[in-house]
């Protein structure tokens, strides 16, 4: 497909601070509104029999589909996946008899995993953008605040609380949510510009979210992308060191402490349980060795799911399961992959994988060039999903379909772009020959 590049006439023009709170109509701000709130409703997690089920999402493609009457080119790369991902579906219906029983689960599956190509095919302007990333900020601060309520109610109901809050209280859904909102808030400038100093306290907010989750994983993701962030921003910050960038540095270390330990303070259990649970679990060699070889630990089922994949697929290179899940196996231990790209290999084989993979470097080239809060989210939500499904969660899904949805708006504003400026060139052919005197 290409880098993607924005244009002044393009639905995706440049970040500005300003598109929304100072010239924005009525209206404008009505429809930020009204797909906000559409937005929060694609991010609550509902499900059934432990399956999520809100896929409400796919309601505004499909509108906007039928009030346009037609649809968006989404670009080559995001048309060749797809009809890859179509043809999967269909050859492992024809040859996978031992499936047959599941094949209405088959097809829902199917329907479920090609909705993160929904957006790509309408147009995503600067008010969907805006309203995204607004809905990601609220209901991630929402469900920070409800699991901060659950503790609370926790240590009001029972004398002691102990590292059972984690099954209690915790989840593996959210996390990488908490981290897109969390980057977004800290580095977008329209949204900087929208919360002003309300900012850091919802940052907070989101941290103490984090945390709640008891979840290794989603503070693992937070040390890497943050690591990788310092790394890329001021790698060089010594060979240039000067009296008011090492100011900005000891604000920031001092601000980093403080919210740590206003953090600590409110939430010295969440802080006990990595501490035992993550820094003390790696700090032993024995014991992570140890946990790797037996199946019983959270380490060593994750090997052992890992294992069993990756033998299916040596048997079925050509579709995985065609889109049914690693349950199939009929496993006890197996009630998912724990490893979203080892998802997605099960459910569509190795070239399913690659072209997904394809997809994320794509969308990773777009981000990083022009959206750095969703692009530095995304970083911490890909070291996530090595230990937990991410963008197959109904909540994820909607997130990496609006995603897609913003590359493929990205590429076309970039071959229009390429049209005017070739109309705009006239032809050596009919310029007029010069009039003698």
């Amino acid at each position: 497909m290409g880098s993607p590049v924005r244009t002044a006439e393009s639905p995706l023009s440049p970040p500005s601070p300003r598109f929304v709170f100072r010239r924005s109509t009525v209206r404008q701000v009505s429809a930020i509104a009204a797909l906000t709130i559409l937005f929060c409703i694609s991010l609550l997690s509902v499900s059934v029999a432990g399956m999520g089920v809100n896929y409400v999402f796919v309601l505004l493609p499909v509108v906007a589909a039928l009030m346009d009457g037609r649809l968006r080119s989404p670009g080559s790369t995001f048309l060749i996946a797809a009809a890859v991902y179509i043809f999967v579906f269909f050859a492992a219906s024809l040859y996978q008899y031992e499936f047959a029983a599941d094949s209405v689960r088959r097809l829902a599956s199917f329907a479920i995993f090609m909705g993160i190509f929904s957006y790509a095919f309408m147009t995503i302007d600067e008010p969907k953008v805006v309203a995204f990333k607004t809905a990601l900020i609220l209901m991630s601060c929402y469900f920070s605040l409800m699991s901060v309520y659950g503790l609370l109610n926790l240590e009001a109901t029972r004398a002691i609380v102990g590292f059972e809050a984690k099954n209690l209280i915790g989840t593996q859904r959210i996390g990488y949510v908490y981290l897109l909102a969390l980057w977004v808030v800290y580095l977008d400038p329209q949204q900087r510009k929208l919360w002003g100093l309300m900012r850091y306290p919802i940052m907070g907010v989101l941290l103490a979210g984090l945390l709640l989750t008891f979840s290794r994983s989603s503070i693992v993701a937070l040390l890497a992308s943050g690591g990788l962030f310092t790394l890329s921003r001021h790698g060089d910050w010594l060979k240039r060191l000067d009296v008011r960038s090492a100011l900005n540095g000891v604000v920031t270390l001092i601000g980093v402490a403080i919210l740590v330990a206003l953090l600590y303070s409110l939430f010295p259990l969440a802080f006990r349980f990595f501490d035992t649970r993550l820094f003390g679990f790696f700090s032993s060699e024995q014991t992570v060795v140890t946990a790797i070889i037996d199946p019983g630990t959270s380490e060593g089922t994750r090997v052992y799911i890992a294992i069993q994949i990756l033998e299916f697929i040596v048997r079925n290179p050509l579709t995985g399961s065609g889109y049914l899940g690693p349950w199939v196996l009929r496993d006890p231990l197996f009630g998912s992959a724990h490893n979203q790209y080892l998802d997605v290999l099960f459910r569509t084989g190795p070239a399913g994988l690659g072209l997904y993979v394809i997809m994320l470097v794509v969308m990773m080239r777009y981000l990083k060039r022009s959206q750095q809060g969703l692009y530095w989210g995304m970083v911490a939500a890909l070291f996530y999903g090595l230990f937990h499904e991410t963008f197959k969660e109904s909540q994820g899904a909607f997130i990496f379909a609006f995603l897609v949805g913003m590359t493929a708006q990205a590429w076309r504003d970039r071959r229009d772009a390429r049209r005017r400026a070739r109309a705009d060139v006239t032809p050596p052919s009919v310029v007029p020959a010069a009039v003698p005197d």
